[in-house]
């Protein structure tokens, strides 16, 4: 993925750099899910850990979707209501697919099995025998034997409340990240030419949405390594205190990230999920720092860098040092 490193003939100098790391992810107990279907099919699943624009919703009414056999756009999340679901922990550490997915998927099957059991009366048959797929239930090997799941939802609706309490609660993700950049010895500018990221997160609910935690990662640690210092002059005043002098990152300093999707289920929980939030950003000031230093040692051979972030007069002061 990361390809043939590039030679420059414009004076820039080419370095390469790796990183790895490994992610404790999930930590917290008791994470609570109830769900309840409504006599019209309405599924209302409440969660506790609240999100901040991570797809939380998404990702746990997938989860429910598939675990109860109910129709995705039949499902409607509420996250933080402590009117609904006993208080959760906070969302933070890459938690919250391992201990909300996994709540959602214990509350969906316990609601599954009380369907399928007010079903084998319908249908005459042995609960085991029976199928949830999209909202019908149907007996096995012989799908003409049906019922619409609504048809055993009593009028008041059926509910059920779990929580995910996990002998072992942390599950480890993993990456490793590679990077090609380019610096102006002159000037101390860094580009980054190529950047890939090779990322293990269990079993992924949603790709799309594992990708966007990827970039916004890789953003994140970008800014990190090469942008974002907190200044104070020689008297102690402080230099950044607003977004006009503190440098973030913009669509124009990120290039888009290759990435390597694996897939290796965890035993830590019953859903083999791990949690991605942080293992896009934990590398990415090292492998940058990496290939900075990768570059400079092209001309300079004792060239350290072991400061963060990695400015440009930093760099003029390296190669003149």
């Amino acid at each position: 993925k990361l390809g043939k490193v590039p030679s420059h003939s414009d004076g820039r100098l080419v370095g390469v750099g790796v990183a790895c790391c490994v992610e404790s992810t999930g930590f917290g107990r008791g994470e609570p899910a109830r769900i309840r279907i409504q006599k019209d099919g309405t599924a209302l699943l409440s969660v506790g850990s609240t999100p901040q624009g991570q797809g939380h919703q998404t990702m746990a009414a997938q989860v429910a979707a598939d675990r109860l056999g109910w129709p995705f756009d039949k499902i409607h999340v509420t996250a933080g209501d402590t009117s609904r679901v006993p208080p959760a922990e906070l969302t933070a550490g890459s938690r919250t697919a391992v201990q909300v997915g996994n709540a959602t998927a214990k509350a969906a099957t316990a609601l599954r099995k009380r369907l399928l059991e007010r079903a084998g009366d319908v249908l005459e048959a042995d609960a085991a025998d029976l199928v949830i797929e999209d909202g019908v239930i149907t007996v096995r090997g012989a799908p003409a034997k049906s019922v619409p799941a609504t048809d055993v939802v009593p009028d008041e609706g059926l509910e059920v409340l779990e929580s995910f309490d996990p002998h072992r609660p942390l599950a480890y993700s993993s990456g490793c990240h590679a990077a090609i950049v380019a610096v102006d010895p002159e000037t101390g500018q860094v580009e980054v030419l190529r950047y890939v990221i090779a990322h293990d997160i269990g079993q992924p609910i949603n790709e799309l949405i594992v990708e966007g935690q990827m970039h916004g990662g890789f953003a994140h640690g970008l800014g990190y390594a090469l942008f974002e210092a907190a200044a104070y002059d020689p008297d102690g005043n402080f230099r950044t205190a607003s977004f006009l002098d503190y440098t973030i990152v913009s669509t124009g300093e990120v290039p888009p990230p290759a990435l390597v999707h694996i897939s290796t289920p965890t035993d830590a929980n019953p859903e083999g999920f791990k949690g991605a939030g942080e293992s896009g950003t934990i590398p990415v000031p090292a492998a940058i720092s990496n290939a900075v230093e990768d570059a400079l040692c092209k001309v300079r051979a004792d060239a350290v860098v072991d400061h963060l972030p990695i400015t440009s007069d930093r760099i003029v002061e390296i190669l003149g040092s």
